[in-house]
């Protein structure tokens, strides 16, 4: 029997707007194109408040820098600004 997840967030439909820009980014959807497709008059809008890095675009860019020619190139995410960047492995 598949166990019971309660959900300790309000479920209002805006959200799924959020999760729909979200998925579009995560599979490679140009930005100008998702930001017609919510209607935004301005791509900034778009990028600021309804794209979020998802922890497969994490995973993604992770495997991504691991195939660079320096293999010692490695992402961390910054905790203080939950942006992720590239630093040198010492």
């Amino acid at each position: 029997m598949a166990k019971k997840e309660e959900i300790h967030k309000n479920l209002v439909t805006h959200i799924f707007r959020h999760t729909h820009v979200s998925k579009l980014a995560e599979q490679g959807w140009p930005l100008n194109v998702i930001q017609h497709r919510v209607g935004h008059s301005n791509s900034t809008i778009t990028q600021k408040i309804y794209l979020h890095i998802t922890n497969k675009v994490k995973n993604t860019a992770i495997e991504r820098l691991k195939n660079f020619p320096d293999s010692q190139t490695i992402l961390q995410e910054d905790k203080n600004k939950s942006k992720l960047k590239v630093v040198k492995n010492k």
